[in-house]
């Protein structure tokens, strides 16, 4: 609050240009146009405060037509300067204006030739005594600097609240979002699993795949072998002349025979070990259909802890809507603010209007007491008995002064003690304002990276669908697999039973046809040197066949592999872009959204503060106008008191004049003594003028509250016309 203390200025009464009383001589007269009379007088430094210091001149009316006087009150002045100078040493520097306007004064007083009037101590007193109503304004403002700081602790404890809310909710969601990166971390190893599972799905089909090949090729075999037979049938036919030679070859033929029997043995056995694998491949199988549903129980897991989350998200948005209603209640508040701010300015201009009123009486009252004052300056005379008892309330006037003017030492200390508590309580307002700009931020981001994550689960469920699809399949072909694999079987084995039927009747022939084949022998032996070099090709054929299959195996695995990657890269491609568009349209929805509420937060802020300040101004300028009006009522009955008593004492003052004269002589050479101490106390003032215009210029140059800073100044005027002006 900016606080308004006057200074004492020199002006002169407004008695003095009356006709003095016709006993006075032309000496005494010329005197009087010299001397300057003063009195003790708050100057206004604003327009605001001027209205209310125009009050005090009521004060002092019943007084002022002391001046004519010619008395000399140099006593009075020594008793005031003694008392100011033990004032000066308990007071600090605070109120070193008030003492330099009692320093104009004095320097006044040297200035004249003429002795003073005799009032100047009495006149100050009273001024000082005005400093007790600073104090109660004071007391006031301390009273209101109370409850603002009830407030600020109560919002204090508010802030330190949502604090601690903030904070649970960023613990909450951070366990969220552990737990949540957890389960991506357990569905990648799912995909990884998932993998493997159809990279050995694929080992299978391709083993799968070489099976029907080899069965493909046995067959093969059994044809060349049916051709074979039917090539010997036709030897045989063709060598029927030759049976006896032909008998001394069946002994050769019966060992090919055998042969061929170790060789069917061979196929059987080589069946019973693929029959073994295809087992094999049946348990595989099962333990496999095993981690799939295990796959889909995690799956499903997944999906309730995907609930979960929805639930918390689902939290959060009710807590931005709590917060929309509170920012609501908030606009509803500074609506009654700005309604009690305009009831507040109508009554300030009502107080203005009010206030014109009463400078109106006052200039009226004014010059009713200057026309009375001419009729009633002969009565001056008669008041010089009552000295004695003014200066008795003199001294008791300044002992209250003294204890004012401690008072108010003490009420400015408070107040510096205040604004440094404001500042630093601005400051940590700002502070909490930004910590909580930097949490919805942070949520905003962390709601981002839940959308991010849901997206994400969702494409796992989607994954695992897919999957599960495919696993499907690979069960049904893999079935079918099996069932074709037994059906070959089947046709093998009956053609394994047809060519031991026609071995027997090879056998029954070949006994009948012993004798004719001997004559083949030569023949035979040929076609078995043949038969032997086909051997060796058809070996190295097979050798050939199953490089060839082994590597066509391992390029359709390779080929199948990059297909499937490459498939799920153009998926997971066209997954990404739409999740990237959908998070860029996300993030600049946010951001515009963010962008929108901060701007609302601002402006609320500041429109807030400045409804407060101004609620604040209107609050302090109504009482101070509501004590204004008061006082200047008191000041009213008190100056029409003091005029009647006026007139009573100027018939008074003039039997006791003649005392006062001797007694002004005394005084004059007293203050030969005190004029030393006056450029002392002129030279320290002015050190002291100088710091203060310093340091109002550093604050003026940093100002930090919304608090008026008025400035003290003393100053000095001559003659009743100025007086008149400044009033």
């Amino acid at each position: 609050m900016g606080v308004l203390l006057g200074s004492f200025c020199i002006c002169k009464s407004p008695f003095h240009q009356s006709l003095p009383p016709p006993f006075l001589t032309t000496s005494q007269r010329r005197n009087d146009k010299k001397k300057i009379i003063p009195m003790a007088y708050f100057r206004p430094e604003n327009q605001t405060d001027s209205n209310f210091m125009e009050r005090r001149p009521f004060l002092f009316m019943g007084l002022s037509a002391l001046p004519f006087l010619q008395s000399r009150a140099n006593a009075v002045e020594s008793l005031v300067e003694d008392k100011q100078d033990k004032a000066m040493a308990e007071v600090g520097p605070q109120n070193l204006e008030n003492i330099q306007g009692v320093s104009s004064l004095q320097q006044q007083v040297h200035q004249q030739e003429a002795p003073a009037n005799p009032f100047v101590g009495f006149l100050n007193g009273i001024g000082i005594i005005g400093l007790g109503v600073l104090g109660a304004l004071y007391a006031l403002s301390q009273n209101k600097m109370a409850t603002l700081q009830s407030a600020i602790e109560s919002m204090k404890s508010k802030l330190s609240a949502k604090e601690v809310a903030i904070a649970t909710l960023e613990r909450n969601f951070k366990r969220s979002l552990q737990s949540e990166q957890e389960k991506i971390e357990q569905i990648r190893k799912m995909k990884e699993e998932q993998a493997s599972l159809l990279n050995q799905l694929a080992s299978a089909n391709t083993a799968l795949t070489e099976f029907q090949q080899e069965l493909h090729g046995e067959r093969k075999l059994a044809g060349d072998l049916k051709a074979q037979m039917d090539h010997l049938r036709g030897i045989i036919a063709q060598a029927g002349e030759d049976k006896k030679i032909l008998e001394a070859l069946l002994r050769e033929k019966q060992d090919v025979a055998n042969v061929l029997e170790e060789r069917l043995d061979l196929l059987i056995l080589e069946t019973k070990d693929k029959e073994m694998r295809i087992k094999n491949l049946n348990l595989s199988l099962a333990g496999k259909e095993s981690e799939c549903e295990n796959l889909i129980s995690v799956c499903n897991q997944t999906k309730e802890d995907l609930a979960q989350a929805n639930a918390v998200i689902e939290g959060l948005k009710e807590e931005v809507h709590r917060s929309g209603e509170e920012i609501e209640l908030k606009k509803s508040m500074e609506e009654d603010l700005n309604a009690r701010i305009k009831l507040f300015l109508i009554e300030k201009d009502e107080t203005i209007k009010k206030i014109h009123t009463l400078q109106e009486e006052y200039n009226e009252l004014k010059s009713f007491s200057a026309q009375r004052a001419a009729s009633d300056s002969e009565i001056l005379s008669n008041k010089d008995c009552e000295l004695n008892q003014l200066k008795e309330k003199l001294e008791t006037l300044l002992n209250e002064a003294k204890s004012n003017q401690a008072l108010i030492v003490e009420l400015t200390r408070e107040r510096d003690s205040l604004r440094t508590t404001l500042e630093r309580e601005t400051k940590t307002v700002k502070n909490l304002r930004g910590e909580l700009q930097i949490t919805e931020e942070t949520l905003g981001a962390s709601r981002l990276e839940a959308a991010e994550l849901s997206e994400q689960l969702r494409q796992s469920k989607r994954s695992c669908e897919e999957l599960t699809s495919e696993v499907s399949k690979i069960q049904t072909e893999f079935s079918e697999a099996l069932v074709s694999l037994n059906q070959n079987l089947d046709d093998v084995e009956s053609s394994s039973k047809v060519l031991s039927d026609e071995l027997f009747s090879v056998k029954e022939a070949l006994t009948k046809t012993k004798q004719e084949l001997v004559v083949v022998t030569d023949e035979l032996e040929d076609v078995k040197e043949a038969r032997e070099n086909l051997k060796k090709e058809l070996l190295e054929i097979y050798k050939k066949a199953e490089t060839t299959d082994h590597d066509l195996k391992e390029e359709r695995k390779v080929v199948a592999s990059v297909n499937n990657e490459l498939e799920e890269l153009g998926k997971q491609i066209l997954k990404d872009k739409d999740a990237r568009s959908n998070l860029e349209r996300d993030l600049e929805d946010a951001t515009k959204s963010l962008d929108e509420m901060n701007r609302k937060a601002l402006l609320l802020s500041k429109e807030l503060e400045i409804s407060n300040s101004k609620g604040a101004n209107l609050e302090t300028e109504r009482n101070m106008l509501y004590t204004s009006l008061v006082e200047q009522k008191d000041a009213v009955k008190e100056a029409q008191e003091n005029l009647e008593d006026a007139h009573n004492l100027l018939t008074k003052i003039g039997k006791e004049r003649e005392s006062l004269e001797t007694r002004s002589k005394r005084l004059d050479e007293e203050l030969a003594s005190a004029k030393g101490e006056i450029l002392r106390l002129r030279r320290v003032v002015n050190l002291i003028k100088s710091k203060e215009n310093e340091q109002y210029q550093q604050e003026s140059r940093k100002p930090e509250d919304g608090a008026t800073v008025i400035v003290k100044r003393s100053g000095r005027r001559k003659g009743a016309p100025s007086s008149e002006d400044s009033e």
